[in-house]
């Protein structure tokens, strides 16, 4: 991997890790594979997800995609149209959470 799709793929996961915060859900491994997949591919059904996630690290099931793309869903952070394509809700797309503000000390 070269040094700029290093740093892009650490980017993507640093806004999906803050994108699951904003939404109030913990950080998992397939929660965060499924972020980064969808801003890859876009708009894609449970089936073409689990395809492009099986060349990627350690196997994930399509139990577990669905499961987590249903959970994704139900938090509001996706949206599913009538084909049961996903996607990141508008509120979401290009959100990232302000940091919180420092405590002062005393």
């Amino acid at each position: 991997m070269t040094v700029v799709a290093e740093l892009s793929a650490r980017r993507t996961q640093r806004r999906s890790r803050q994108l699951l915060a904003l939404a109030g859900l913990r950080c998992s491994l397939p929660r965060l594979k499924l972020l980064d997949a969808l801003s890859v591919l876009g708009s894609s059904t449970a089936a073409e997800l689990h395809a492009h996630l099986q060349g990627c690290g350690p196997s994930i099931g399509f139990d577990c995609v669905s499961q987590s793309l249903r959970r994704l869903h139900q938090s509001g952070m996706l949206v599913r149209d009538t084909r049961k394509r996903y996607s990141l809700a508008p509120a979401f797309d290009g959100a990232v959470p302000a940091r919180a503000p420092a405590l002062a000390d005393g």
